[in-house]
């Protein structure tokens, strides 16, 4: 089943120069509150739009009121949804701790095996203490067919 909330999480950074931006974003929406069952009338759009981006000097100005104005539209004159809450993240607020601990291994390590990545990260750091790796063989996995 779909919800609203697995739906969008959707950067316009990433849009093309040539495309429409908050237009094709609106469209990608609208479609998908057609797939969505009746009974969901709740949503939750995580938004990140950032202020300053490639994408709004090339188009010059903030397009957030198109999609606020559709939503506006799908709340109150449409009627598809009772509310819709979207999430602007916050800058700082919006990483986890395993970001922090990312963050400590070396960009420009060479590795192109598994064994080189798990050299890369043993001596990744050394503070507050190491990473500790566990090698995980293929019996480990479930194999997702046997649930279908």
């Amino acid at each position: 089943m779909k919800s609203i909330m697995d739906a969008f999480c959707k950067e316009l950074n990433s849009v093309p120069a040539d495309s429409d931006g908050a237009n094709s974003f609106h469209r990608d929406l609208d479609d998908l509150s057609l797939t969505l069952e009746l009974h969901q009338r709740k949503g939750q759009i995580f938004y990140d739009r950032k202020k300053g981006s490639q994408f709004e000097a090339q188009r010059g100005e903030n397009k957030n009121w198109t999609i606020l104005s559709y939503l506006y539209h799908m709340v109150h004159i449409a009627e598809r949804f009772e509310s819709v809450n979207m999430h602007f993240p916050i800058r700082g607020h919006s990483f986890m701790e395993c970001d922090r601990d990312m963050a400590s291994v070396s960009q420009t390590a060479k590795a192109e095996a598994p064994e080189d990545w798990r050299n890369v990260l043993q001596t990744g750091r050394s503070t507050p203490e190491l990473f500790h790796i566990i090698k995980i063989t293929g019996d480990k996995f479930l194999k997702c067919t046997k649930f279908l």
